[in-house]
C-alpha cells in the first residue's frame, strides 16, 4: 500500500506541472492573438506542429521567452481583461518552486515537500526558507483546481478577444 502513495504523489504532481504548462501555453495564446489584433504579425501559416529544430521564427508572445509571471503581468495588464478573468499571480509561485527548487520525501512512499530558499547575498553563508509546504493530497488537489480555473479563464478571454467581444 505504501509503494501506492508514492506513485499517486507522483501522479499528482505530474498534473499539476502539467496544468501549469497548459496555463503558460494558453497565456501565451491569448497574448499573441492580442498582438495580432493590434496590428502584429504572427504568420498564419505558422503552425507549431509544422516547426522543426533550426527554423527562423518570429519573436512574440508564443516564442519569446517570458516567465510565468511575466505573461500573466501582462495578460492582468491588459485593460480589456474584467476582474473575473483575471489569473491569480501567485500561480507563478508555484510553478517556480516545483519547477526550479527541492521536491523530497522522508521515505519513497512518503508525503513530498516542497522547499524553497532565498538568495544568498554576496558572502553569505546562510539562506532563508521562502516557501515551505507539504504536498498532501489536499494541497495538490486544491492547486490543479487553482491553475485550471485560471486556464479556463484566459481560455474564455481567448475566445472573446478572438469573436471581437473583448
Amino acid at each position: 500500500m505504501s509503494s501506492l502513495r508514492g506513485h499517486s504523489n507522483a501522479l499528482l504532481l505530474g498534473k499539476l506541472v502539467a496544468n501549469l504548462q497548459s496555463l503558460e501555453l494558453a497565456l501565451r495564446a491569448f497574448l499573441v492573438n492580442d498582438e495580432i489584433r493590434s496590428g502584429g504579425s504572427f504568420p498564419q501559416s505558422a503552425d507549431s506542429y509544422d516547426m522543426d529544430e533550426g527554423n527562423v521564427v518570429a519573436l512574440n508572445a508564443f516564442t519569446n521567452w517570458d516567465t510565468l509571471r511575466e505573461l500573466t503581468s501582462r495578460y492582468n495588464a491588459n485593460s480589456r481583461i474584467s476582474a473575473d478573468l483575471r489569473v491569480d499571480e501567485t500561480l507563478a509561485d508555484i510553478r517556480d518552486a516545483v519547477a526550479h527548487e527541492r521536491v523530497s520525501a522522508s521515505t519513497p512512499s512518503g508525503q513530498l515537500k516542497l522547499l524553497k530558499f532565498s538568495k544568498p547575498e554576496r558572502n553569505e553563508k546562510y539562506v532563508k526558507v521562502i516557501f515551505s509546504v507539504t504536498m498532501t493530497k489536499e494541497w495538490f488537489n486544491l492547486q490543479i483546481r487553482r491553475v485550471h480555473d485560471a486556464v479556463l479563464r484566459v481560455s474564455k478571454a481567448n475566445e472573446e478577444l478572438q469573436n471581437s467581444r473583448l
